[in-house]
Parts: C-alpha cells; structure tokens; sequence
C-alpha cells in the first residue's frame, strides 16, 4: 500500500512539474533564481531549485541525454555553440525535443547546468574556464585582459 502511494505521488510530482516547465512564468523564476545563484548567495535554498538540480542529474532522462550530447558536440566542436546548432546535434542523434519552441527547451536544460557557460558566443563548458590567471605588476603600462597589439599607445599612469 504504502509503495503505491509512493509510486502515485511521483507520477503526480512528474506530472505537476512537466505543467511548470511548460508556464513562462515558472520558467522566468527558474532564470531569476540562477541570475540570483550567479551574483549573490542565497540565504536559503528554495525546494524548487533543489529538487530540480537533483532531477537533472537523473541518468538516462531527457536533460542528461541533452547535456551529454551538447558536451560531446562542444568538445569536438573545441569552441562554443549557438542553442540552435545544439539543437540540430540533439536531433542529429535521434532525440525528439519537445516543446512549441524545442531550440528553448535545449537552451533551459544547458542554462540549468553548471557544466555549461553562456555568453555572446554561445555555450561552453566550464572545464574550459581556467583556473588561473596570469597577473601584471601595477605598473606594466597595459590594462589586463586588453588585447596587446591593437595599435593603441601604452596607458601612462
């Protein structure tokens, strides 16, 4: 009895959930809650957030085959990917998106993960984020990071 009761309340759980992915409200919430992991700490975690990051991890759901096809094509690929050209690589493999806008449910899944990065580029994974960083004395006369030989004269402090 009890595992019946249990196995209903996870089609429930499923069921409710696969409701709020499909709501832009819900997934405006899941954007913002990441804006606020990123640039902040949260004082508390919300159940939502948890369980979703438990849930992606799931081996063989849609997300991790999403993720791991994405991972794969940016490493053979070696530079970044627009969502669409990820798209066109989940599909190349045979697995059917679902979605009014499939192209935005790749680039959820990909944004909900912490093995990838968005910029203007596109997507890529965080391995590639080195962990150090060459400094420069203060007074080197160059901004660090600025591009060396783009004809501008040498900062003079």
């Amino acid at each position: 009895m009890e595992n019946e009761i249990l196995r209903a309340a996870k089609v429930e759980e499923q069921r409710l959930e696969a409701l709020l992915r499909e709501d832009p409200t819900f997934l405006r919430l899941e954007a913002v809650r990441r804006i606020i992991d990123l640039y902040g700490t949260r004082s508390e975690p919300t159940q939502t957030t948890e369980t979703t990051k438990e849930r992606r991890s799931r081996k063989g759901s849609l997300a991790s085959a999403i993720r791991e096809i994405a991972a794969t094509h940016l490493r053979n690929k070696k530079a970044r990917a627009k969502s669409s050209e990820i798209y066109q690589a989940v599909v190349d493999a045979g697995i059917t998106v679902p979605g009014q806008k499939p192209v935005s449910v790749v680039s959820s899944y990909l944004s909900g993960s912490e093995m990838f990065d968005n910029t203007a580029e596109g997507y890529g994974l965080t391995e590639w984020i080195e962990t150090h960083f060459e400094s420069e004395a203060p007074d080197s006369g160059e901004l660090s990071g600025a591009p060396r030989a783009n004809g501008a004269e040498p900062l003079n402090p």
